[in-house]
């Protein structure tokens, strides 16, 4: 009888293991974060005043280091009692309990530690799998910064270092013209030299996340006719500047380089001879800025790429840049709590719209009424 009676209090208990074992298995598997989820289930099935995962010390790190832990977990505590559990090579499924657990509890808990070690585990496989991707990528922006830099910067190089020669040849005389001409080439191939070095530099900060933005209030009358200065002097662009919208909040340097870079793409697609056009307008606490032109436009598709660094889609043949003008210009934009978005223009062509927070209301600068006039630069 006696015998009877053990056997029904084992089979009763090895019952509850598995369904305590069958409960923790299917509910860890619909949880975002199984090991909080497994640490409270078995704090609440032992009793214990709390459960962690510890990583057991090594000579790489004498002290114990806390992988996951319940809440009022503190293992320094010299009255607490715990109990341990093997869960990998690594790591212990440690309880804080007032009583010593019994064998039989005692089983469940080792089952708890394995499943534990199965989620370190898979852990482990995710960021594996985590730096592999990284690497990938590392490795694929790696390859098309090589290429576009082997081309682009090599281009202007070559232009300089040709217009140079002709010039301290002993052999050609040259006229006072044909002599600033290629005084011009020597100083448009260096202008473009700086342009893309600096765009690479800037991507680099942006990816390193070494970029701080100091945004103040500033006057886009001062920011745009220095932006649109900066373009080659055959660049048609016109600005419309509304004394409503004419302070934002941004940072000045960086919101040249913005408009710089949108001003410098949309020319490149315009048509020849036809004017970019900028305009400013209120909406709703925020100032949008409109780069429009006329050009062959893009398929909506297609734009997200647009801001992907060393994608030039739709580029002349003989266009200059490594293509991360427009990606520098969105991070740009958000460092500064700002938006960049694409639309079609009107008749054909695209149109980018920068939208920043506008000057608070206090900021003390009034607009000046003449800054909303079109101003042409052909």
């Amino acid at each position: 009888m006696h015998r009877s009676a053990r056997r029904a209090e084992a089979a009763i208990a090895s019952q509850r293991e598995s369904t305590a074992l069958a409960e923790l298995t299917h509910t860890l598997l619909g949880s975002t974060d199984q090991m909080s989820l497994l640490l409270r289930r078995a704090q609440d099935m032992f009793g214990a005043q709390w459960a962690a995962i510890v990583r057991r010390p090594d000579k790489d790190t004498p002290a114990p280091d806390i992988v996951a832990a319940t809440d009022g977990f503190t293992l320094a505590d010299p009255t607490s009692q715990t109990t341990r559990e093997r869960a990998d090579d690594q790591h212990d499924l440690v309880l804080q309990v007032a009583t010593p657990l019994p064998a039989d509890q005692r089983q469940l808990l080792a089952a708890y530690a394995i499943h534990a070690g199965a989620i370190l585990h898979r852990r482990s496989l995710q960021a594996s799998a985590g730096t592999a991707d990284a690497l990938a990528r590392d490795n694929r922006a790696r390859t098309a910064l090589l290429s576009a830099v082997s081309h682009d910067l090599r281009t202007p190089l070559s232009s300089i270092k040709a217009a140079i020669g002709s010039l301290r040849s002993t052999e050609v005389t040259f006229t006072p013209e044909d002599q600033a001409e290629l005084e011009a080439i020597i100083e448009e191939s260096a202008d473009r030299l700086e342009t893309l070095i600096g765009n690479l530099l800037d991507m680099s900060r942006l990816q390193a996340g070494a970029l701080v933005a100091h945004p103040r209030d500033v006057d886009l009358a001062e920011i745009i006719p220095h932006a649109v200065a900066a373009l080659p002097d055959s660049a048609p662009v016109s600005w419309d500047i509304a004394t409503t919208a004419r302070i934002v909040h941004a940072d000045p340097g960086l919101l040249d380089r913005v408009l710089g870079n949108v001003l410098e793409n949309a020319v490149r697609h315009a048509p020849a001879g036809e004017p970019v056009r900028l305009t400013t307008s209120w909406l709703d606490k925020t100032v949008q800025i409109r780069v429009i032109d006329t050009g062959a436009g893009m398929a909506e598709e297609g734009r997200e790429r647009m801001f992907q660094p060393f994608q030039r889609l739709g580029d002349a043949p003989d266009g200059d840049g490594v293509g991360l003008g427009l990606a520098v210009a969105r991070g740009f934009t958000e460092a500064m709590n700002g938006l960049i978005e694409v639309e079609d223009t009107p008749g054909g062509g695209l149109t980018m719209v920068l939208t920043f927070p506008a000057a608070a209301p206090d900021a003390g600068v009034s607009p000046d009424p003449g800054a909303a006039e079109v101003v042409t630069r052909t």
